[in-house]
């Protein structure tokens, strides 16, 4: 969080006291500076606490075609993970919010008969969360997956609540990624269209023998 501090104060082996303070002045945004090489809009950001759990995500879309793929860092109660159910309802909210309003409302307005999927949306989403919960559970291998069921539908509400009041204020950047999302489902439809003539190709080939 904004403002946590960490004073670290330790002795070498020559007996030389030596102290350091570590203070956090940009929260969970810290996370996507480092995964993001060309984010597309300012972070989004939405919190929320309800007295026995809390979170607060922040995210991004980095149009660099080197890396530009989904990454998500997460935590629960400080402590990294590498997933569960804190990430898929945030996942969930983003995905569900923007993919409904590119289909029934920016799509719908214009000529075009594209669809939009739930991996449009996830192109290039640079996502940090942190969460905590007053009886975490977890699950996997190495206990590395946030397991507490009452976690998905909180973060996905949230994010979709969220949304909603960002969306009143940042019309430009709604606007702006709505664009975004239809270059990334044209981009999807024409390598589709490429695997079909390709898959075809194959096939007449392997009818004719030539």
């Amino acid at each position: 969080e904004i403002g946590t501090r960490v004073e670290y104060l330790g002795i070498d082996k020559r007996g030389v006291p030596h102290s350091e303070i570590i203070v956090n002045k940009d929260g969970i945004i810290t996370y996507l500076i480092n995964m993001t090489q060309k984010p597309y809009i300012e972070p989004i950001i939405i919190r929320n606490d309800d007295g026995t759990r809390k979170m607060e995500v922040a995210f991004t879309y980095d149009t660099s075609v080197e890396n530009g793929e989904e990454a998500i860092i997460s935590l629960n109660n400080t402590c990294p993970t590498d997933g569960g159910t804190h990430v898929q309802g945030c996942l969930d909210g983003i995905t569900r919010y923007f993919r409904d309003y590119m289909n029934k409302i920016f799509l719908a307005n214009t000529k075009s008969k594209l669809t939009c999927t739930g991996n449009d949306i996830r192109q290039g989403l640079k996502l940090a969360v942190s969460t905590f919960h007053l009886t975490a559970l977890y699950n996997g291998q190495a206990k590395e997956l946030l397991d507490n069921d009452d976690m998905k539908p909180f973060c996905s509400q949230t994010i979709i609540n969220g949304l909603n009041e960002w969306s009143q204020t940042h019309s430009a950047d709604l606007q702006k990624l709505c664009k975004y999302f239809k270059e990334v489902i044209e981009m999807r439809m024409r390598a589709d269209k490429e695997k079909v003539k390709l898959s075809t190709k194959f096939e007449a080939s392997s009818i004719s023998g030539s």
